[in-house]
């Protein structure tokens, strides 16, 4: 029977959960059937311990409905689990006992695979074993390697590099360059012992700079994807700086490309196709099992969102009941109460404010907005010409003062160091006010680019925060990268608007980045909000027809008994 005649499986719903597992993502249908009839459920109840460090590890857990929180051992939150999340990811690396511990905010179903299993289908499927190798290697790159601009709940799902061959011929060519200098001196005999020995360590000290350059180049260039977004990063020491990135809701597609040359040494490149173009993942080892895992995590992240949190639905039936429910906390409340009474009126700002409130800030936030002004650098190189003609016409004023400068009329002279030194003024005033009045600005649901020209006309150009679809900045020379400033790119629709020498782009990209998140969790919570209220309603008509012929209101009965506080149990898993 060939391949295009076999019967295509239909999946059950732990079948499609189970793809949208990135572990799983080079397995075809009948694997993951198959897969599937190893696993068995089991139930946490809500408040009770999944797992607890130092426990044996004896197989692979998978959430199936629920919510769980990850934490280190020390107690703090490493992230929250949801539909579709792993458990006990070390056992990839080789771990024996669980280095984290796991608990169960709500009532969670877990899917359990037995390490015995699991061990064996490694063995038996050559694309689960490559997956569980590059998830390893992604844990090991991403556990050494600091990332303090990730957001606060963002974690690394797939980290890795160019594929290793590239650090060897990095570390090549200057080693080679060294050897053929070595040759040279030693077969041309007109060369003196001292004029050798001084180009033997001009050279060494050359090819040490350049391997040592090359070997850094190679190992701050990454490719990611988090819990958020896909993101390369590239970086040419002294020369470049760039960090390109794309929401994962912005995914179409992925590809590969495989050269002559990678087909025999391992490497390709992966194409990850999003709306406003491709982020390329170049030469990375592994290429065709990083796309399927792509694909993995943003079908799991589809999956996701589609879920609704049960505690909410149990809150929008209870107002659709009429049950009384507790809306806002004592907290909550009070902090309320008290940001009123602090509020204070807002003052027509005077013009030493203007001038001098921010005077030189390149970020300042007024409100809930973030504004932002080009380099410093920026505006000392338009400033720079005034600074010296101010300081020309005191030098004249001093020089006519004095009486030391003969040639011209005192009164002459003096008549135009005072008309130099207020035309510098004004000059340098005109230029720090274009500096100034450059700005961009962040709100909670827009982004705006102002050039406003002194005494002239003005540009605004506004974009939403939920339309952006990529941005990605650039540091672009030794000046750039030395004083950390650089170009900010957003591309929204078909446009796209740019942050222009504003200083630390990286930081600057990172809270545009957290803006679109609290931007698109704002319209998530408004969606899910309707979508309750939609259930809810459907709920609420349900309950009329069935208490219209039975008035015991028995319906609300489940609702009261999910309330109940399970008993706290050990961990299950150890």
């Amino acid at each position: 029977m060939t391949a295009e005649s076999l019967p295509e499986i239909a999946l059950s719903p732990v079948g499609q959960l189970l793809k949208g597992v990135p572990l799983f993502s080079a397995l075809g249908d009948e694997d993951l059937s198959e897969l599937e009839s190893n696993l068995k459920p089991v139930n946490i109840a809500s408040g009770n311990p999944i797992f607890e460090p130092g426990q044996p590890i004896q197989g692979l857990l998978i959430l199936k409905a629920g919510v769980a929180d990850l934490a280190s051992p020390a107690g703090e939150l490493i992230k929250q689990l949801r539909r579709g999340d792993l458990l006990g990811e070390e056992m990839l690396s080789g771990a024996q006992v669980y280095q984290t511990s796991a608990f169960a905010q709500t009532s969670c179903e877990l899917l359990f695979y037995p390490l015995s299993l699991f061990r064996a289908a490694q063995k038996r499927l050559p694309g689960l074993a490559e997956t569980s190798l590059v998830m390893r290697e992604s844990q090991a790159l991403s556990s050494r390697t600091p990332l303090a601009w990730l957001q606060k709940g963002e974690t690394v799902q797939l980290m890795t590099r160019k594929h290793p061959l590239f650090l060897a011929l990095g570390g090549l060519y200057p080693i080679a360059a060294f050897i053929l200098v070595l040759l040279l001196t030693q077969y041309l005999p007109m060369i003196s012992a001292n004029t050798q020995l001084i180009l033997l360590l001009t050279s060494f000290v050359f090819s040490a700079i350049w391997l040592l350059w090359n070997l850094h180049n190679w190992a701050n260039d990454y490719y990611l994807i988090t819990s958020k977004r896909i993101i390369w990063m590239e970086h040419l020491s002294g020369l470049y700086d760039s960090r390109q990135e794309a929401p994962l809701s912005t995914l179409i597609s992925t590809g590969i490309e495989t050269s002559r040359y990678g087909a025999v040494l391992g490497y390709s490149d992966v194409l990850v196709r999003t709306y406003v173009g491709d982020i390329r993942f170049k030469r990375v080892a592994h290429g065709e099992t990083i796309a399927k895992m792509v694909e993995a995590y943003w079908y799991g992240r589809k999956q996701k969102a589609h879920d609704l949190d049960e505690a909410a639905i149990r809150s929008a039936l209870r107002k659709k009941f009429g049950k009384a429910i507790q809306e806002v906390t004592s907290a909550e409340l009070e902090k309320e109460v008290q940001a009123t009474l602090l509020a204070r009126p807002e003052r027509e700002t005077e013009f030493n404010d203007w001038l001098f409130q921010d005077f030189l800030k390149v970020r300042f936030e007024l409100g809930d907005t973030i504004t932002y002004r080009k380099h410093w650098w920026v505006m000392l190189r338009s400033t720079f010409l005034p600074f010296i003609g101010i300081l020309t016409a005191f030098g004249i004023l001093a020089a006519a003062s004095s009486y030391r400068i003969n040639f011209l009329n005192h009164q002459m002279l003096m008549i135009i160091a005072v008309f130099l030194l207020l035309s510098m003024l004004f000059w340098w005033f005109y230029a720090y006010t274009d500096w100034k009045n450059d700005v961009f600005e962040i709100n909670p649901s827009q982004i705006i680019d102002i050039d406003r020209k002194p005494f002239g006309k003005e540009s605004r150009r506004v974009a939403p925060l939920d339309s952006i679809l990529s941005i990605h900045y650039e540091k672009r020379g030794l000046l750039q990268v030395l004083l950390n400033y650089g170009t900010v790119f957003i591309s929204v629709g078909n446009q796209q608007l740019t942050f222009d020498a504003v200083a630390d782009p990286s930081t600057v990209q990172q809270e545009i980045f957290d803006r679109m998140g609290d931007r698109q969790e704002e319209i998530s919570r408004s969606e899910a909000d309707a979508e309750k209220d939609r259930l809810a309603q459907w709920f609420r008509l349900y309950h009329e027809e069935i208490t219209a012929s039975s008035p015991d209101g028995a319906i609300n009965a489940p609702l009261e008994s999910q309330d109940k506080v399970p008993t706290r149990q050990n961990p299950p898993f150890g």
